[in-house]
């Protein structure tokens, strides 16, 4: 080279000490923007300011639309597994039969195709729910108004 200067390569490659003092720097600096001596609080039951500040608020109550759509499910769940576990019964057998109790007597191929389609229609109206809550009447009045079906 010109002038007899000769280019100095560095060490790039940062050493164990460098690295410890590193990390126990930055660790006290700056954690997403702020500074993390001041964000440690105590472990006492106050929130801190900045806690208050910045945390989200949640309710102490559940809304009255939440008991609703929470008892209304139960219904329906009770209503459901009330229903399928004599609907076999009372399909098959005949009305008048003294040892087994029945109602329309369809037999076992009937009473089965109607259980299936009993099954179906419960897995089904829920759509057709969604799409009436979705499209015209929003999700608390389409429960509020199949509620009265009950």
């Amino acid at each position: 080279m010109a002038g007899g200067l000769q280019p100095t390569i560095k060490n790039t490659v940062p050493t164990a000490l460098q690295k410890e003092d590193h990390v126990s720097a930055t660790s006290n600096a700056l954690v997403h923007g702020k500074s993390l001596s001041n964000s440690v609080s105590s472990y006492d039951d106050e929130p801190t300011e900045e806690e208050l500040r910045t945390l989200r608020r949640v309710a102490d109550k559940l809304p009255k639309s939440a008991w609703l759509v929470a008892i209304i499910e139960l219904c329906e769940r009770f209503a459901y597994y009330g229903l399928s576990g004599p609907f076999q019964n009372y399909i098959q057998n005949p009305y008048h039969d003294p040892k087994l109790p029945g109602a329309i007597g369809l037999g076992q191929s009937g009473a089965t195709g109607l259980g299936n389609f009993f099954q179906f229609w419960c897995y089904v109206t829920p759509i057709l729910g969604a799409i009436i809550a979705d499209q015209y009447l929003g999700k608390y009045r389409t429960i509020l108004y199949f509620s009265l079906v009950y």
